[in-house]
C-alpha cells in the first residue's frame, strides 16, 4: 500500500542521460568533489536535461550561457521541465548551477558568446539568494537590514 509521505521519485531515477552527457555529468561531479563545491546530482541531470531540451528548440550551443537566459534557464526551463515529467525541482539547483558554470569557465569550455563568470554569478546570487560564494543562505544567517543594525546599537 502506497504511503502519502512516500518521498517523490528522484530525477536520476526518472531519466537517463545518454552517454556523452552522462561522461559531462560525471566530470562536473568529479570537478565538485576535487573543489569541495556543492552539486546534488538530482540538480545537475535535471539542468543538464533541461539545457539539452532548450538547445534543440532554441539552436544555441549547449555551453553558451548569458545572464538573460540563466535566469529563464533556471525558472522557466528547469521548472517546467521538471512540472513537466511530475518531478519537484531538486534542492540545491542554484548551488549545483553555480558549480556547473564554474566548471565550464575553470575548463574553457563556455561557448562564445557566453556572459562572463563574473556576471553569471552575479544573477545566480541577485536571483537565488545564494551567498557570494554560490552557497544557500542558512535560514538563520539571512540579512534583516535595518531591524538587525537596530538591534546591533541598543
Amino acid at each position: 500500500m502506497p504511503s502519502d509521505t512516500a518521498p517523490p521519485p528522484s530525477v536520476r531515477s526518472l531519466v537517463r542521460l545518454d552517454g556523452p552527457l552522462r561522461e559531462h555529468r560525471c566530470a562536473v561531479a568529479r570537478y565538485a568533489l576535487a573543489k569541495g563545491r556543492p552539486l546534488n546530482l538530482d540538480a545537475i541531470t535535471a539542468i543538464l536535461s533541461a539545457k539539452e531540451l532548450e538547445c534543440e528548440t532554441e539552436r544555441h550551443p549547449f555551453t553558451r550561457w548569458t545572464t538573460d537566459g540563466l535566469v529563464t534557464f533556471l525558472w522557466g526551463t528547469v521548472a517546467e521541465w521538471c512540472a513537466t515529467r511530475g518531478i519537484a525541482i531538486p534542492p540545491s539547483t542554484a548551488e549545483s548551477l553555480w558549480t556547473y558554470l564554474t566548471f565550464l569557465d575553470d575548463t574553457g569550455e563556455l561557448a562564445s558568446g557566453s556572459a562572463r563568470i563574473d556576471r553569471l554569478r552575479e544573477a545566480l546570487r541577485e536571483n537565488t539568494g545564494i551567498t557570494a560564494g554560490g552557497r544557500a543562505r542558512h535560514p538563520a544567517g539571512r540579512r534583516r537590514g535595518g531591524e538587525v543594525r537596530a538591534l546591533v546599537r541598543r
